[in-house]
């Protein structure tokens, strides 16, 4: 979270629960079939990547992202925001599954 501006471990803490919740939240929304919840999602995605794209240009390309989890050390790059842009369209096709 330090990556993207958050500091402190009591505010990572935070910030990371209630992604979780969020996230959580809304995939339940989406598998449940609301279109809402697929809007919501995919407006989360493109947050995160607009995140993204703001620590990149503050020169913090290669930190840790730990995008799933602290298990996920993978570096900030540009692979990122285009695994946020197929979710985002995962999302937006959900709007018009069964």
């Amino acid at each position: 979270m330090a990556t993207f501006g958050v500091a402190g471990p009591r505010a990572q803490t935070v910030a990371w629960a209630l992604l979780i919740v969020t996230e959580l939240g809304l995939a339940a929304g989406v598998i449940a079939g609301s279109a809402t919840a697929a809007l919501l999602a995919a407006a989360l995605m493109a947050l995160f990547a607009a995140t993204m794209v703001g620590a990149i240009l503050r020169g913090r390309a290669g930190a840790p992202c730990a995008c799933f989890g602290a298990w996920s050390h993978r570096p900030l790059s540009g692979a990122h925001l285009v695994r946020n842009a197929v979710m985002i369209l995962v999302a937006i096709v959900a709007l018009w599954a069964p």
